[in-house]
């Protein structure tokens, strides 16, 4: 069967389901449109789709018709460009020609505002258009929008990593997320060259918001071992239903906070907090990939101890953690945290592995950077010495274990069925989906990965779906 995608004209971008024909039905309610026609295009750098509107009228502008979208409709349904045309082009059969559409401009979506004027505006501009895929020609101004341009949570990493090896400043991910302008971002990396001050809040330095939620109820995603890949679960937009939110928890070195952990169960009091921040009271959905599976396994434990309920857990590729023939709990390396050597020392270790996570200009960049080299060497640490530990507990809740093949393959468990096995001692109600094919990073950073999980996942967060616990 060949999936020819829906006939209705909805799409989804960035998690949001969209109905071109409201858009196209508010815009030609304007007095100067006589006709509209709304698509979603491929961005030019290889990134998201965007909304485009084409337009049949007179006298009026795209500034005009922003604005009467703007009014009648949430931000995430008005169109990045607005290309005037003379007629809707139509096939003999009378349906609209996609490919006799122009072709969208995506600098149409620039702002217009006031030219660049710092060393550091004028770098973040630069950065901006590289790390989009734009034209070098493109005149970015102050007011122009990171995410409107096509930018996503990943590529925000890169721009970020990019920033602090060329500026010389200590940008954090949040960063880019609280101020997505062009001004904005260089305003932060000023403030950050200048300043020692690092956040006092936890929850606010772990939290990273990623989809908006219009029900109350979010998606809470855990961080892999270098702790800073929490934005890479906006990948999951496309499986949560309507309204649901999706939340990244990254470490809080990310975020500049220095805080230590003896154990896990230390670790999930905190993070249940910063949930807590964001969703007051269950039911709670949580998801963690490899070490994050960890964590969220652990913050479900947590979150039930203090009576709340836990709607779904999702474990992406882990295995728990068998007890050692001679058990030992390492106490954390205090000092780590402010040992620029030792943590340089940490991650030269780990350089073939950070540079498959990384690739060569993500690697340059963190090495070239002490505040990413700490974020990332305190991380890992950290990783490294609760993973140690023992996995322990029981949670009866509904859960789904997705286990890469090719992790299977190599792992130290005998056989498939020790995998399948290993996660029941602790989730007796798990269900186990096993991704033939997939290694530990495509299982969910592929389209053909997610496949394989997807829309189980999409089931299970459903509300009052049978997966959820039953109390």
């Amino acid at each position: 069967l060949d999936y020819l995608g829906r006939s209705d004209d909805q799409v989804k971008i960035r998690g949001f389901r969209i109905e071109l024909d409201e858009i196209r039905t508010v815009l030609e309610h304007h007095p100067a449109v006589s006709t509209a026609v709304v698509i979603a295009a491929d961005h030019p750098g290889g990134n998201d789709k965007y909304l485009a509107a084409y337009y049949v009228g007179t006298d009026v502008d795209p500034d005009e018709l922003r604005t009467h979208l703007t009014d009648r409709l949430p931000d995430y349904m008005i169109p990045t460009v607005f290309i005037p045309i003379d007629t809707v082009p139509v096939t003999p059969n009378g349906k609209l020609d996609h490919r006799a559409l122009p072709t969208p401009d995506l600098t149409a979506a620039l702002t217009g505002g006031q030219e660049l004027e710092t060393d550091a505006e004028n770098t973040i501009g630069r950065l901006f258009r590289e790390v989009l895929g734009l034209a070098d020609d493109i005149a970015l101004t102050s007011d122009d929008h990171f995410f409107r341009l096509g930018g996503h949570s990943l590529l925000a990493v890169r721009l970020v990593a990019r920033a602090n090896e060329e500026i010389g400043t200590s940008l954090l991910l949040n960063d880019i997320f609280r101020n997505p302008t062009v001004a904005g971002l260089a305003a932060a990396a000023q403030v950050r060259a200048a300043s020692t001050v690092t956040p006092t809040d936890v929850a606010d330095a772990i939290l990273v918001p990623l989809l908006p939620s219009s029900s109350g109820r979010s998606l809470f995603c855990a961080h892999t071992m270098y702790g800073g890949d929490a934005a890479a679960y906006d990948v999951l937009a496309d499986y949560v239903p309507d309204g649901l939110g999706i939340v990244g928890l990254q470490d809080p070195a990310h975020g500049g906070v220095d805080i230590e952990f003896a154990t896990l169960a230390e670790l999930a009091v905190v993070y249940a907090n910063a949930v807590q921040r964001v969703q007051s009271t269950g039911p709670y959905d949580l998801l963690g990939w490899s070490y994050g599976g960890h964590i969220m396994f652990a913050v479900a434990q947590e979150l039930r101890s203090r009576g709340e309920e836990i709607h779904s857990l999702t474990i992406l590729d882990t295995y728990p953690t068998s007890a050692p023939e001679t058990p030992e709990t390492p106490a954390p390396d205090v000092s780590f945290v402010d040992d620029r050597d030792a943590q340089l020392e940490y991650l030269e270790s780990r350089r073939e592995d950070l540079l498959a996570i990384l690739g060569d200009e993500g690697s340059r960049a963190l090495f070239a950077n002490q505040t990413l080299v700490k974020a990332f060497a305190v991380s890992g640490n950290r990783c490294e010495q609760l993973m140690a530990q023992p996995t322990s507990g029981r949670l009866d809740c509904g859960s789904l274990v997705v286990l890469a093949g090719e992790t299977i393959d190599n792992s130290e468990a005998e056989g498939l069925a020790a995998g399948r096995g290993a996660w029941r001692v602790h989730l007796p109600r798990a269900v186990i989906t096993v991704a033939d094919g997939e290694n530990h990073t495509s299982v969910i950073l592929t389209a053909r990965g997610r496949a394989h999980w997807g829309a189980q996942l999409t089931r299970r967060l459903e509300p009052g779906d049978e997966g959820a616990e039953q109390q």
